[in-house]
């Protein structure tokens, strides 16, 4: 009985639209957004990319954030902000300031 619930369990959790399912279910996963694939821009001061795939069953693609979570499980953000660059269009921090000393 527990190998065929572990078997079903293992065969659902490959399944790309179950998947989606418990990315949804999550509070630190994005929504499905319009983006363009790989496209980087800044989201409340952190920098995001646009995943290359689609959301299983949608034409939206995801944003994921460029930096770690920190220890407690927040979204690290920039202390000097995010910025993208102009020229590469890749979302990074800007350099934090010393307060002018």
């Amino acid at each position: 009985m527990k190998l065929s619930a572990l078997l079903i369990a293992a065969l659902a959790a490959g399944c790309p639209l179950v998947r989606e399912g418990a990315l949804r279910a999550s509070v630190v996963v994005s929504d499905p957004t319009d983006c363009v694939p790989l496209a980087q821009r800044c989201v409340a001061g952190v920098p995001v990319v646009c995943s290359p795939t689609l959301v299983p069953g949608s034409t939206h693609h995801r944003e994921w954030p460029s930096l770690p979570r920190s220890g407690d499980g927040s979204q690290r953000g920039c202390a000097g902000g995010c910025v993208v660059d102009a020229d590469s269009g890749v979302a990074h921090c800007a350099p934090a300031t010393d307060g002018g000393l």
